[in-house]
Order: C-alpha cells, then structure tokens, then sequence
C-alpha cells in the first residue's frame, strides 16, 4: 500500500504473504521532500525492529521481542549524524541491562 499526502509520496507498506522473505512487513514513512523519517520492519519471527531518521539519516534503532524469541526484550541502537553506530543498550529477558558505545563508529 502507498500513501500520499497533496499528491507526494508519504508512506508505503508491504507484506510477504508467500513467505519468500525473513519479514512479514516492511513500512516507509517520509516527509514531504522524500527524505525517509522512519521504517518498521516486523520478521517472521515476531522481532519488531523501527529505525528512526533525521534528515535521511538513521538516528535510533529499536528492536523489540515480543515472542520472547532472543534471549533480550529490546536493544536500542544510537547512530550519529553520518549513520554511524554509536551506542547500543541491550535489555536482556532476566532484567539485566547491557549498555556499550563506540568510539569512531
């Protein structure tokens, strides 16, 4: 599915009903100059992962767990201006937090 807004593309979204790829679905939103403002991607096995975007350029990353299929809940990735991971935080199943940063990406 595609959506517009006064004509210009906004957003658009697929599913994998043949199970030809690792996804379920795959989401687009983007801002009126079609710079992408964010993607939610949900795979086969229930991990939702929704990345963030600031002027075209991924800023956050969030994966989530909700099957309970990973041994983590969630993990917060960080990225700075050129996309580059700086940081991430992994909250693992038994409540404990692991937080790492990158130095020069």
């Amino acid at each position: 599915m595609i959506t517009y807004t006064d004509g210009i593309q906004t957003g658009v979204e697929t599913s994998d009903l043949a199970d030809l790829v690792p996804w379920t679905s795959l989401a687009f939103t983007y801002d009126l100059s079609g710079q992408t403002l964010s993607r939610v991607q949900v795979f086969d096995d229930g991990v939702r992962m929704e990345t963030d975007f600031i002027d075209g350029t991924r800023s956050t990353q969030v994966r989530t767990d909700p099957g309970d299929a990973y041994y983590w809940s969630q993990i917060t990735i960080n990225f700075d201006s050129n996309g580059r991971e700086v940081s991430k935080t992994v909250l693992n199943d038994n409540g404990t937090l692991r937080e790492i940063t990158y130095t020069n990406g």
